[in-house]
């Protein structure tokens, strides 16, 4: 007997496993910190898209993002983490997957 279930977030979406690749290196003068949350996700969109142009995976670009991500973060009021939390949240919970100690770990997809 086959016990799989695959997990769904709450809204549905089946969580993805998280592949290995190499973080792209992001100098810090090219990341828009002190831009709006909009502006920063728009930036983060084209950067991964012309990245994709290249044949480069869009987790490096978020896992190049990750020395600055507590930074981003900290600069933005609490209404602008809302409202981008309310936007990312489906997103997120599908992509957060079993880590194997029965916690869910959780992985970045694509701004």
């Amino acid at each position: 007997m086959n016990d799989f279930s695959p997990l769904r977030s709450r809204r549905g979406l089946l969580a993805k496993p998280h592949r290995h690749v190499d973080a792209l290196q992001i100098d810090e003068t090219d990341v828009p910190l002190g831009a709006s949350i909009n502006n920063l996700l728009r930036w983060v969109r084209d950067r991964i898209g012309r990245n994709a142009t290249q044949g480069v995976d869009w987790r490096s670009g978020i896992d190049g993002l990750r020395p600055y991500t507590q930074r981003l973060w900290h600069e933005h009021p609490r209404a602008s983490k809302r409202r981008f939390l309310e936007h990312a949240r489906a997103w997120w919970d599908g992509a957060s997957v079993p880590d194997g100690s029965g916690s869910r770990s959780t992985h970045h997809p694509g701004a």
